[in-house]
């Protein structure tokens, strides 16, 4: 398992050695793992050139809103769930659990237009998980920020 682990995050670390590696270091033949004069000039190039730091805050901003409104909402949920008794309730809880079954790219398509439609494109809350807060979070899905 320490194997194939280790094998799996070689590229990871090839990259990140890489970031302080002079261009005709990176290209060179053959490939060396360390570079030979360390640099920071990568790092500064990549916020100098982009506005990584604005990236990086907004990811920050959407993993932060998502998570606490569907925790919020999930736990609002589970507590209706497991102290009351009301009608349909088991109903209603196999049809939560049902989303699970329901792949987020069947969702993708209908949620652009829906955030696209309420004006919520390019925006924080656009972003964020509001347009799924009624289906159920177990899935797995790859949401990016």
């Amino acid at each position: 398992m320490t194997v194939l682990a280790l094998a799996m995050a070689a590229p990871y670390v090839f990259m990140m050695v890489s970031a302080f590696k002079a261009q005709d270091d990176i290209f060179s033949t053959p490939i060396s793992f360390l570079p030979r004069d360390a640099t920071l000039a990568n790092i500064a190039a990549l916020f100098d050139l982009l506005p990584y730091a604005r990236w990086y805050l907004n990811t920050v901003i959407v993993a932060v809103l998502g998570t606490a409104l569907t925790l919020f909402i999930s736990s609002l949920a589970g507590f209706a769930f497991s102290k009351y008794e009301f009608r349909y309730k088991n109903v209603l809880f196999m049809l939560v659990l049902g989303t699970v079954l329901v792949p987020f790219q069947v969702l993708l398509v209908p949620q652009f237009q829906i955030v696209r439609e309420l004006g919520g494109f390019n925006t924080y809350w656009g972003s964020s998980k509001l347009t799924g807060l009624g289906w159920s979070e177990g899935r797995s899905d790859a949401r990016a920020a």
